[in-house]
């Protein structure tokens, strides 16, 4: 397994970072649902994870998220799959499109573009950096301070 530890303490200034967002994980991986579930309730988000892309888009109906992570590479229907039948979705319910992010162990540049032109906003490999993972989520689900 991954060694995915990283220093709580340091980040306290990111503690808070994500309190009440409603984060929707998917991966095929249980360990990584784990992992996100954990990681993220540490920064305080309301954190939906699953472990595959039919249990996710039922769940997306249902729970609303502010955001989502997808795994690209999981079987039946990948991330790029669901992502296209959350769109589809939203665009017939007039909803805005939920940001996205994707994370897969496949760390080419050709993954990371055609992640980009699927409409995914960020995109991390595995092992994910946790700092701007977090960071990342914050930035597209926080709006912009106001300076007046």
């Amino acid at each position: 397994m991954q060694d995915f530890s990283f220093d709580l303490a340091k980040n306290s200034a990111l503690g808070s970072s994500l309190a009440g967002v409603r984060v929707l994980a998917v991966d095929d991986n249980r360990d990584c649902c784990d992992f996100f579930t954990m990681l993220f309730q540490l920064y305080q988000a309301d954190v939906k994870a699953v472990n595959s892309a039919s249990q996710a888009f039922d769940l997306f109906l249902q729970f609303q998220p502010e955001i989502l992570v997808i795994d690209l590479a999981m079987p039946a229907v990948d991330g790029f799959g669901l992502l296209a039948s959350i769109r589809l979705v939203e665009a017939q319910r007039n909803l805005p499109p939920t940001p996205a992010i994707a994370v897969t162990a496949l760390a080419t540049p050709i993954v990371g573009q055609k992640a980009y032109q699927a409409g995914y906003q960020a995109f991390f490999t595995k092992p994910i950096n946790i700092d701007a993972l977090v960071a990342a989520i914050a930035h597209h689900t926080r709006p912009l301070p106001s300076y007046q």
